[in-house]
């Protein structure tokens, strides 16, 4: 889902478990906003658990060419780590695309914890993938049948070790 395997290198967002953060991004097409799926890797983008649900309305407000914020909420038991936070957005209207926005961040939570959900579903990611139809031309289907048939999936992040600071003293004979 993104584009390139995470390389954590450099400083990167750090977000405490039960934070609420407010995302902002640039829209270029709202498209009628469309359904949202907020999820987190522990295994640079192997195994991804949903953890907010947005259907429907998801940037429905929103407007081209302007800076929307979307926010989400991280949950109160996410695993202490680096992760990589994924928004997807599957769209109401124009073509059947699924968009996806990947940032590697830091979580401070529970010190080798799990987190446990929902696969997320891709949608209009291909031939092989479902397809959601533009919800004015289903009559109002969003694609509820496909979110709900989401299978249970639990990501686990290793424990971090905790920095252990080395006292050294160096004596000088007189």
């Amino acid at each position: 889902m993104c584009k390139w395997p995470s390389s954590f290198a450099g400083t990167r967002p750090v977000y405490k478990a039960g934070e609420t953060v407010q995302a902002t991004m640039d829209i270029g097409a709202y498209h009628k906003g469309g359904s949202c799926q907020w999820t987190l890797s522990y295994d640079n983008g192997k195994t991804w658990v949903v953890f907010q649900d947005l259907f429907r309305t998801c940037m429905s407000t929103a407007s081209n060419g302007n800076t929307f914020t979307l926010p989400f909420t991280l949950p109160a038991n996410a695993p202490s780590g680096k992760a990589i936070l994924n928004l997807i957005w599957n769209n109401n209207e124009g073509n059947r695309e699924m968009y996806s926005s990947c940032s590697d961040v830091v979580i401070q939570g529970v010190n080798g914890g799990s987190l446990s959900g929902v696969a997320p579903l891709l949608a209009n990611y291909g031939p092989s993938s479902p397809l959601i139809k533009e919800i004015a031309v289903s009559g109002g289907d969003w694609g509820q049948a496909h979110f709900a048939a989401r299978k249970p999936i639990t990501v686990t992040a290793p424990a971090v070790a905790a920095n252990k600071r080395r006292f050294i003293s160096r004596f000088s004979k007189d």
